[in-house]
């Protein structure tokens, strides 16, 4: 019997996240949607803000928290 890694759960579901992000994004890209394209890339730059709460509230090590999940807020472009 193979064992579970540690937040198995977690890790899954933030992959099948991470794939249905990617999804939205190529469509938009493909049908050469580029205002939707360029809305819905800002909107997802929410997301590791959104992780880095969460990991916060949960008691989760900050420097977990801002080393996985804060440096994409503070990516320049």
């Amino acid at each position: 019997m193979q064992s579970e890694p540690p937040g198995g759960d977690v890790l899954a579901v933030k992959g099948v996240r991470d794939i249905a992000t990617g999804l939205v994004l190529l469509a938009l890209l493909l049908t050469g949607q580029r205002r939707a394209l360029g809305w819905a890339m800002a909107a997802i730059t929410f997301v590791p803000a959104g992780d880095m709460v969460i990991v916060l509230t949960e008691g989760g090590p900050a420097s977990h928290a801002y080393g996985v999940h804060g440096p994409p807020l503070s990516a320049s472009p």
